[in-house]
């Protein structure tokens, strides 16, 4: 398959499934923004195997997790390796061997995989501790990966990049509460069941409902601190996270602004309302673009009490 033909599969992915992401992207490099494309793709691709609800999704899911921890980071026959293996299509396997490109953390790596593949199983989440050590997992890592991909060179950039991949997540949690629990799924720490949220009464809407706005409130701190660590990243990259952080943040606004009624289902941020958030973002993108890493390190201090649940976990403030 030829190079364009992949990037074509790329861009196709980021737009139909990541559109705030795909619309942030434009303000990359393009090297940057391709490099993101390809970490968000191998990400959908293994989160759609944990959400298919097939045995084929699972055990490919697990194969991988198998892979990845069979080999040390330093393997430089990985792609070779994994081509090897005959249970995935063409396509996975390219996207795949696009990602070991990359060369990232592989023990982040393994940590998100440990996350996605408790997506296969029965997810109850009991305590709040417990949803921010997944959060991390699923998301925090990414915002490790994407760091990297940017070219940041401080450990802050990583604790700052953490809390917003945290951050993105609560939010999806937030927003996908129904979506979830029709999977059987219950990432809020709350005592009902997958089945009764699914099938809320009064009584059930109202905790939950009190339960969501907590988190997104929660959500909110490690967006402050996601934000901060801005200035950690090179310039050129700036904008494009911070635009992508406010986008993303404000799908918790509207969820709020809806009356935080989540038994009626998602809520998106449409086109119009992307735009008007990036025009009021500029004058923010300017200070960015003016301001060096000295200036953003005296001003960021990050906060170690957000990642006091995350103790023994790559990259974090211990």
């Amino acid at each position: 398959m030829s190079e364009m033909t992949v990037d074509n599969r790329l861009r196709e992915i980021l737009s139909h499934n990541g559109k705030s992401f795909w619309f942030a992207s434009f303000f990359l490099s393009k090297q940057s923004s391709r490099n993101a494309m390809i970490l968000y793709a191998f990400c959908r691709m293994l989160d759609d195997w944990a959400d298919s609800g097939e045995d084929a999704g699972s055990e490919k899911l697990a194969m991988i997790v198998d892979f990845f921890e069979s080999f040390a980071s330093e393997d430089k026959s990985l792609t070779d390796k994994f081509s090897s293996i005959q249970s995935y299509t063409q396509n996975e396997k390219e996207l795949i061997g696009e990602f070991l490109k990359l060369e990232l953390s592989m023990p982040i790596l393994q940590e998100l995989l440990k996350g996605l593949k408790k997506d296969t199983e029965c997810v109850l989440v009991q305590e709040k501790s417990e949803l921010i050590r997944y959060a991390y997992r699923v998301a925090g890592t990414v915002g490790l990966f994407m760091a990297q991909i940017l070219g940041a060179d401080s450990a802050k950039a990583g604790h700052h990049a953490i809390d917003l991949g945290i951050a993105m997540q609560l939010t999806n949690v937030c927003r996908d509460v129904l979506e979830d629990a029709r999977l059987g799924r219950r990432y809020l720490p709350v005592c009902w069941t997958p089945n009764d949220i699914a099938q809320a009464d009064d009584t059930a809407q109202q905790t939950i409902k009190d339960c969501v706005e907590q988190m997104l409130d929660l959500a909110d701190k490690y967006y402050d601190s996601g934000i901060q660590g801005i200035y950690f990243l090179p310039k050129r990259s700036r904008f494009a996270v911070y635009l992508m952080a406010k986008i993303y943040r404000h799908i918790g606004v509207l969820i709020l602004d809806r009356g935080t009624t989540w038994w009626e289902g998602r809520v998106y941020v449409p086109i119009h309302r992307k735009v008007l958030l990036t025009l009021l973002a500029l004058p923010q993108a300017l200070r960015y673009l003016t301001k060096d890493k000295v200036f953003g390190s005296e001003k960021s201090s990050h906060n170690a009490v957000l990642h006091r649940a995350l103790v023994g976990l790559p990259g974090i403030n211990q």
